[in-house]
């Protein structure tokens, strides 16, 4: 089922009954893993995906080097250095309502929406945080399987990654949205960051 905004109720893990109106996050520092053990790390690979809109969650990654590819890695989220790198562009600009400030650095991951158990019946989930025990900064390696991303010089790869907000709520905590109703980093944002960790899986491969 694709998620649909503020249309579609939906049930956790932990049976709370919720719609959602946001859901963007980052992803950044995108690894590719060929076959013959060398490792692809695209430069300057930040990049906001937004589900209202649509565009932003298809990209073109360029200038891999030819290969078979059997997996990837990428984090959710900022990495440490350029949380507080100064002022930024692109999908790093502080215009795209990512960003608390220089001490705090940016929000890697927003969910705002609608629940029945919610004080006041809504619930924001604003995870960040790159210190200590509130660093909310993970990584995620959405399987291949069996099958290969085959970059050549006569085609175009398409790989097609499913975000699962069911996972967002479970493993290795159940996260029960009457307590987190609203997070905006600290403690309960990075045990959100370790739920949604595993929220990323690989749907289709087209070579």
């Amino acid at each position: 089922m694709l998620l649909a905004l503020n249309t579609q109720t939906y049930v956790n893990e932990n049976l709370d009954t919720f719609s959602v109106s946001m859901f963007k996050y980052y992803i950044s520092n995108i690894k590719l893993f060929r076959d013959d053990s060398y490792v692809f790390n695209e430069p300057e690979s930040y990049r906001l995906l937004n589900q209202n809109d649509t565009t932003s969650c298809k990209f073109i990654i360029k200038n891999v080097p030819l290969g078979n590819y059997v997996g990837m890695e990428f984090t959710i989220g900022v990495d440490s250095l350029r949380n507080c790198d100064g002022a930024q562009t692109g999908a790093l600009d502080p215009i795209n309502d990512m960003f608390w400030d220089w001490s705090q650095g940016y929000i890697f991951a927003k969910m705002e929406g609608l629940c029945n158990r919610a004080p006041g019946g809504g619930f924001f989930h604003h995870v960040g945080g790159f210190t200590g025990l509130n660093n909310a900064i993970v990584k995620s390696t959405p399987s291949f399987g069996t099958n290969m991303v085959q970059v050549t010089n006569t085609g175009v790869s398409k790989v097609y990654i499913k975000a699962d907000i069911l996972e967002w709520f479970k493993n290795p905590s159940i996260i029960d949205l009457a307590s987190y109703s609203a997070v905006g980093g600290g403690k309960k944002s990075s045990e959100l960051a370790a739920t949604y960790s595993d929220m990323f899986s690989v749907a289709l491969i087209q070579n």
